[in-house]
């Protein structure tokens, strides 16, 4: 099993915080593939509310 760990530093602009990590993910095959705990936002609680999303079944995330 190939893993692929990505690590980032995110900033308080979660599109852009989305996009650079699409930037990070290799062209490399690869079985799994993980990201920190709080990728797309800074880690605080004065964050999470301003970068919930509601979670759908079947909810497939599209960046463009």
């Amino acid at each position: 099993m190939k893993i692929c760990l990505i690590q980032n530093k995110p900033i308080d602009d979660k599109i852009s915080n989305l996009k650079k990590l699409e930037s990070l993910i290799p062209d490399e095959y690869f079985d799994l593939l993980m990201f920190p705990e709080c990728f797309n936002s800074i880690y605080g609680i004065d964050y999470f509310k301003k970068n919930a999303e509601e979670i759908k079944p079947n909810n497939i995330l599209m960046i463009s």
